[in-house]
């Protein structure tokens, strides 16, 4: 997806701000209890489903999708999970359907969640989803964004979306993208991710990092 740098990384002259290329994607987990998606990514079921076709899974096995945020480049693809129940915050759904449409959201809301998809599960706050992973609130970015911490065997993951978008925003120094509609929960939203990532010796998943992404692993490959 294009976007302009300064959306990202705050750049002190904006007209030197240049349009880059950024991931959107979507993380598959395989547990014993059943596959569980975080996010779906920008809206193209035919890129989704030829992703995940690569580990022998159709749209219609995702038992559960979790939505970090209700904006189209992380739930573009949710009517594709027809058997699957959504996870949500409910101050995110609450947003995303009371004031979507407002000029200070930008555009950047799906439209019309309810109708895309019938079976969701909303939540407030941290929400132990089954043995090793759990959802973390990170109000900030927008009023119920959420992201997911993922004990492993080897490791422990902790996605957190687009409460920090690249390793740059966390810094140090912390640097603020120019889209920010709350500083304040922002900051402590960093903070928060410092002290989980030294509490849990965790590595963290950005939301939409070029750099870190080109060195993730993608389907097949997978973390243990």
């Amino acid at each position: 997806m294009d976007v302009e740098e300064n959306d990202l990384i705050s750049v002190t002259n904006k007209e030197e701000s240049k349009v880059i290329s950024i991931p959107t994607w979507a993380l598959l987990i395989e547990h014993q209890n059943g596959k569980i998606l975080f996010d779906t990514g920008r809206k193209d079921h035919e890129l989704l489903k030829k992703e995940l076709l690569k580990c022998n899974v159709v749209p219609e096995q995702i038992d559960t999708v979790v939505l970090s945020h209700l904006h189209f480049d992380h739930a573009g693809n949710i009517d594709l999970f027809k058997n699957a129940t959504i996870y949500v915050q409910n101050k995110e759904l609450e947003e995303c359907i009371n004031n979507g449409d407002k000029p200070y959201n930008r555009g950047a809301y799906v439209k019309n969640p309810m109708i895309l998809h019938n079976k969701w599960k909303i939540i407030d706050g941290e929400y132990r989803l089954i043995e090793g992973v759990t959802l973390i609130p990170f109000y900030g970015h927008t009023k119920g964004l959420q992201g997911m911490l993922i004990e492993l065997k080897h490791q422990n993951i902790l996605v957190c979306s687009d409460a920090c978008y690249t390793s740059r925003n966390l810094g140090p120094p912390i640097i603020h993208p120019g889209f920010l509609n709350d500083i304040e929960n922002y900051d402590k939203n960093l903070e928060k991710i410092q002290k989980i990532k030294k509490a849990k010796n965790a590595w963290i998943m950005y939301g939409h990092d070029p750099e870190q992404f080109s060195e993730l692993k993608k389907i097949p490959y997978y973390y243990e």
